[in-house]
C-alpha cells in the first residue's frame, strides 16, 4: 500500500465519469454503487447537496422531523440521483474529503471525520485491474 495523490484520483474520475449512483444503507456503513466494478463505502458523514440547499445527509436517516414517517436517507438520495450522471470528482489535498459532482448541480460530499479512522474507500476498474483508493485517517490517500 502506498500513499499517493494525482494519478489514482484521475483514475477514479475516469472510472466514474458519466455513471449514475444508487445508495444503500448497510448495517455499519453506507454503500454508493456506480455500476459494474465501481463502488464507494463510508461510515463517515456524508451529504447530498442540490443547487439551493442540502437535500439529505446520513444524520437525517431515521429522523422524524415532524413528518408522517422517519426519513429514509437512502431513498431520498436515490430519488435525487435517479436521473443524473457524474460529471466530475474532487479530493481535497489536505483532508481527502471527497466531492462527486452530478449533472444539474447536485453533489455528494463525504468528509474525513477522524484523524485515525479511514473515511471512505472507493473500488473501481483501473488500467491494470481493480483498484482501491482509500481516504486514510487524517487525510492521506492510499491506493491498492
Amino acid at each position: 500500500m502506498s500513499q499517493e495523490s494525482g494519478r489514482p484520483v484521475e483514475e477514479l474520475r475516469d472510472a466514474l465519469f458519466g455513471r449514475r449512483c444508487s445508495v444503500r444503507r448497510r448495517e455499519h456503513d453506507w454503500s454508493f454503487e456506480f455500476g459494474t466494478g465501481c463502488s464507494l463505502a463510508t461510515s463517515s458523514p456524508w451529504r447530498l447537496v442540490g443547487p439551493e440547499r442540502v437535500l439529505v445527509t446520513d444524520a437525517d436517516d431515521g429522523q422524524q422531523f415532524g413528518l408522517p414517517e422517519p426519513v429514509d436517507a437512502a431513498q431520498a438520495a436515490n430519488t435525487a440521483l435517479a436521473d443524473v450522471a457524474i460529471e466530475a470528482i474532487a479530493v481535497a489535498a489536505v483532508t481527502a474529503d471527497l466531492t462527486i459532482m452530478f449533472a444539474g448541480g447536485v453533489r455528494l460530499e463525504v468528509w474525513t471525520g477522524s484523524s485515525g479512522y479511514e473515511a471512505w474507500q472507493a473500488v473501481f476498474p483501473g488500467p491494470a485491474g481493480e483498484r482501491s483508493l482509500i481516504a486514510m485517517g487524517g487525510g492521506a490517500l492510499a491506493i491498492l
